[in-house]
């Protein structure tokens, strides 16, 4: 499935997407405004469903998501993966939706994927943490010999 494709059929299982992808493309002017910035207003869609317990639309969408990780297409593949679901990890985290919120709608492949990025990003945090830390440990560790001096 190519790129267009994916993001033209994820948008119209969106039932009711239209007043927010047309402020989108009023946004755009007519420039094309690329696959993920559309993936982003696709992304907001879910996530506002889900915080409204609104899951009408999940089913077909967690279809061509499924179709979209599985493409042979590494854009469309790409897109399904970093563009959703990276995208629905991000947003839903504003709102405290967890991966595990995800795991009655989404195929056991895209949960899967979902549950490694994750993962993945909480590894970065803690590691990101760790050498903050030290860091704030070394300037406290030098602000006190300054004083000594």
């Amino acid at each position: 499935m190519n790129p267009r494709i994916f993001v033209d059929n994820l948008k119209n299982a969106c039932s009711d997407i239209d007043p927010q992808w047309q402020e989108h493309l009023d946004f755009w002017e007519g420039e094309e405004p690329g696959y993920y910035n559309e993936i982003s207003v696709i992304v907001h869609y879910i996530v506002s469903k889900h915080k409204a317990s609104d899951f009408r639309d999940f089913e077909d969408i967690a279809k061509i998501i499924d179709l979209g990780l599985k493409s042979k297409n590494d854009e469309t593949s790409e897109l399904a993966l970093i563009g959703v679901l990276e995208g629905i990890l991000f947003v839903g985290s504003h709102d405290d939706i967890r991966p595990e919120h995800h795991k009655n709608w989404l195929s056991q492949l895209a949960y899967k994927e979902l549950v490694e990025l994750d993962n993945a990003f909480e590894k970065l945090h803690e590691k990101l943490l760790k050498k903050s830390m030290w860091k704030w440990t070394f300037i406290r560790w030098l602000s006190s010999l300054r004083s000594k001096f």
